[in-house]
């Protein structure tokens, strides 16, 4: 699977390099550009496990917990997303400023 993630991140970077440039223009951009990936992974994190406590309960309550399966199957794949993205960020990050 590493080898799969590695393959998704460089893509990855190379959609963000086209769209905004293969550099940071600083440390200061290029952190606050890996701070929003980061709180838009935690978010996704918190939304998961909302959604994992509401299909608890409900099964624990003998209820459905289809709705939930596909909105956690939606929750977990933006989290991969998100994942990649920082990824991609901190190797753009590591080739702007040479810390490789």
């Amino acid at each position: 699977m590493e080898k799969e993630i590695k393959k998704l991140v460089n893509e990855e970077l190379h959609r963000a390099n086209d769209k905004f440039g293969n550099k940071f223009p600083t440390v200061e951009h290029a952190l606050s550009v890996i701070r929003e990936e980061v709180e838009e992974v935690e978010e996704g994190s918190k939304e998961l496990k909302r959604d994992f406590e509401k299909m608890w309960k409900n099964y624990r309550g003998k209820l459905r917990i289809d709705d939930e399966l596909i909105h956690m199957e939606f929750e977990a794949q933006m989290l991969i997303e998100e994942a990649i993205q920082v990824l991609a960020m901190i190797k753009k990050y590591r080739k702007s400023f040479k810390e490789d």
